[in-house]
């Protein structure tokens, strides 16, 4: 690890409770859908976006709920609250369509910064981003994480 990169591995806290969550759930029908329909590309953009802040957004109210109440709220509620928007690519390192069973390599990441930090309003996120140093304690942290699957489809 370094000052500017945290790894998680699929043995982490962070990645067991990530792949709880209805983004990980929704990624995974994803790839089951592509290699059902004959998938023509190893690698699936599975990124999940946490959307605008606001009460029109059940994923901002759903963080809200898990930020009011974190003592009884779910690993996967608080990884989803603390990850926010990240990328994510699964690539297909096997398949076997005469069982239609895939091992699938989820690898992604999440960038933090000032501007995600001010992401609770408007523009906030753009001038956070203007405001963060290109190194030191307010940098960017990007996060990694991934792990392997098997996927019947």
């Amino acid at each position: 690890m370094d000052d500017e990169n945290e790894t998680y591995g699929q043995y982490s806290e962070l990645v067991k409770a990530l792949r709880q969550t209805q983004g990980v759930d929704d990624a995974k029908n994803a790839v089951k859908a592509a290699l059902a329909a004959g998938l023509d590309t190893p690698d699936i953009d599975v990124s999940y976006g946490a959307g605008d802040p606001g009460f029109k957004n059940p994923k901002f109210d759903q963080d809200l709920i898990t930020m009011l109440d974190v003592a009884h709220s779910s690993q996967a509620a608080q990884v989803t609250l603390a990850l926010g928007s990240y990328t994510m690519t699964a690539h297909i390192v096997g398949n076997d369509a005469k069982t239609r069973t895939a091992t699938v390599a989820f690898v992604g990441s999440n960038p933090i910064s000032l501007g995600s930090a001010m992401a609770t309003a408007g523009g906030m996120r753009e001038l956070g981003e203007s405001l963060t140093p290109s190194s030191g304690p307010l940098s960017t942290v990007t996060q990694h994480f991934g792990w392997l699957q098997t996927i019947t489809y």
